[in-house]
């Protein structure tokens, strides 16, 4: 046993519940807003709320390029957090839209920014696939291909 396996056992034991306790916890408030909320509410700081994001989203963007033509693993990272923001960009336009840009926000969100999401996050799928089999190929496995769900985080015969 080494020490970054016991690092690695530390910091499971922690993510694994927080995650399980979180969603859980997250069912029940869903449910209350759903309800408690206003229907119309006025935000302060409005423009600098999604000046930030898309400044946020840019980053994201242009790190997700940057590792992309460098050929980095920490592409998968940057393009999964893209890819992600690309989709709750598409999301809050859409909702938050008035009558009066509805129709371009809906446009925008189905041409641009769900594509866009969609094909980062399976950008980055493909790049973990990769890099499970060329792994796996390593350690004298099995090159048959294995659906991305059931794929380990480690070898199987380390230490988890």
């Amino acid at each position: 046993m080494t020490v970054q396996s016991d690092v690695v056992r530390r910091r499971r034991r922690l993510i694994l519940p927080l995650a399980a306790l979180g969603s859980l916890v997250l069912v029940p408030w869903t449910v209350y807003i759903a309800f408690a909320l206003p229907h119309h509410y006025a935000a302060r700081r409005w423009e600098w709320t999604w000046t930030g994001f898309d400044i946020a989203l840019a980053l994201a963007l242009g790190a997700t390029a940057w590792l992309a033509w460098k050929r980095r693993l920490m592409t998968v990272v940057t393009a999964t957090a893209a890819g992600t923001m690309m989709l709750i960009d598409a999301w809050f336009d859409a909702m938050t839209a008035t009558s009066e840009d509805q129709a371009e926000s809906l446009l925008t969100a189905l041409l641009l920014e769900v594509p866009m999401g969609l094909l980062l996050l399976a950008a980055a799928g493909q790049i973990t696939m990769r890099v499970a089999r060329a792994l796996a190929a390593a350690a004298g496995g099995s090159d048959v291909p294995t659906p991305w769900w059931r794929l380990p985080i480690s070898h199987p015969t380390a230490a988890d």
